[in-house]
């Protein structure tokens, strides 16, 4: 994993049957190659979230574009994120603001109170109700984690998707408990630092989160809502490669052989500059 790419530096290849990566592994191996997209997609992101009510369709786009990194499609990301957001604005407008209003009412009102209650008040009641109100939290993020990118992906109505959802946090417990996590972290960690935070925010950590939410939740719809419904029709599910099936026997041999993972990388101070000019 590298934060600095260079294009004009050669590697190793890709092997054809080269070994799955560990989830752990994959998702910072994915995130150092992403990494200076997600930066620019976590400005543009609060860039189209300043009029507040765009931060439905905005939050469907930047789901979309992690969708695509996640499956590691071929992408113009600008113009994937644009075009989502055009695409999906009419569905994710009055979600994105319903959204947004718990959201604020959690983090601004309800976990401050309930903190200050059951610090002022110890007792089974006080931690009971913050307790709830934790749960509370915990099930919006999840069941966020679900809803856009089944917007985004499966055309259900509202209803199925929010239904899916409640269903896919038990499912993918151990996953989306992770990201629940990470997101209790990260709005800590904002606390503490307010306000010299809101310097880091044109650059991290939504892009991050969301990287995050959607490589965490995406492969629990397609295993619980994709993939059945591809094996239902007889058919193989579009967004998994195929697999790589060994020549039959009444097949013509092959003319070159692939190397794919072997080849060795130029050593450009032992490459020959001089030579003959073809004329």
């Amino acid at each position: 994993m590298s934060l600095f790419y260079n294009p004009q530096k050669s590697g190793p290849g890709v092997s054809k049957n080269e070994a799955e990566m560990k989830p752990f592994f994959r998702f910072f191996e994915l995130f150092g190659r992403k990494f200076w997209y997600l930066t620019q997609l976590n400005a543009l992101y609060i860039l189209m979230c300043l009029p507040i009510v765009t931060i439905g369709p905005a939050t469907a786009a930047l789901t979309q574009v992690m969708i695509k990194f996640n499956l590691e499609q071929p992408i113009f990301v600008f113009a994937e994120f644009f075009s989502a957001f055009k695409k999906h604005f009419r569905r994710t407008f009055l979600l994105g603001i319903v959204s947004f209003m718990f959201a604020a009412v959690f983090i601004v009102y309800a976990l401050p109170y309930y903190s200050a209650l059951a610090a002022l008040y110890p007792g089974i009641e006080s931690y009971f109700l913050m307790g709830m109100n934790m749960v509370a939290g915990a099930v919006f993020i999840s069941m966020n984690s679900f809803i856009f990118p089944q917007i985004v992906r499966l055309d259900l109505s509202m209803n199925a998707i929010l239904q899916n959802s409640a269903k896919l946090c038990l499912f993918g417990f151990k996953r989306n408990f992770i990201t629940v996590i990470m997101f209790v972290v990260t709005i800590f960690v904002m606390f503490m630092f307010y306000p010299f935070s809101l310097i880091a925010l044109p650059i991290a950590p939504i892009s991050w989160l969301a990287f995050l939410s959607v490589f965490n939740a995406y492969p629990t719809i397609q295993k619980y809502i994709i993939v059945p419904f591809y094996e239902s029709i007889g058919e193989r599910n579009p967004e998994q490669p195929a697999a790589v099936l060994p020549p039959s026997a009444d097949e013509s041999p092959a003319i070159f052989k692939d190397l794919g993972g072997k080849e060795a990388p130029i050593d450009k101070k032992k490459v020959k500059t001089s030579g003959k000019i073809i004329k």
